[in-house]
């Protein structure tokens, strides 16, 4: 009878053990997952930030540009990473996913340092 009740303890903890490792193998693939979606999903949305970008640019050139000159152009390039830095921001507010958040916030950080750097490389 003890022999019985130690195997069923036996079988009962090495189940456990199967279900556990099994749910850390889900989470991982799930992570693996998500980390997919965060780059892909922020290779598609830095691409349009720079389409709306230049889309910006144009317009600005057409209506305040008539002479040539590019004096709005750093103003431009750090103002739009800057707005879409507090728009990632207040996008953490909502429920959308978090690898949508993450891909938001990434295009927000990328688009101003991008901005931010080719603005200033000339200067040391």
């Amino acid at each position: 009878m003890l022999k019985d009740s130690k195997m069923i303890c036996i079988s009962t903890y090495a189940s456990s053990a199967n279900i556990q490792q099994s749910q850390k193998k889900a989470t991982m693939h799930q992570e693996i997952k998500q980390g997919i979606y965060v780059i892909l999903g922020s290779i598609v949305l830095l691409g349009l930030s720079f389409i709306v970008y230049f889309g910006l640019f144009r317009m600005f050139q057409l209506i305040l540009n008539p002479e040539g000159h590019f004096g709005f152009v750093m103003f431009l390039r750090i103002g739009y990473g800057i707005i879409l830095i507090l728009l990632a921001f207040l996008n953490y507010r909502t429920k959308t996913a978090e690898w949508l958040k993450a891909s938001i916030m990434s295009v927000g950080l990328g688009t101003f340092l991008i901005g931010l750097t080719v603005s200033l490389y000339e200067t040391p």
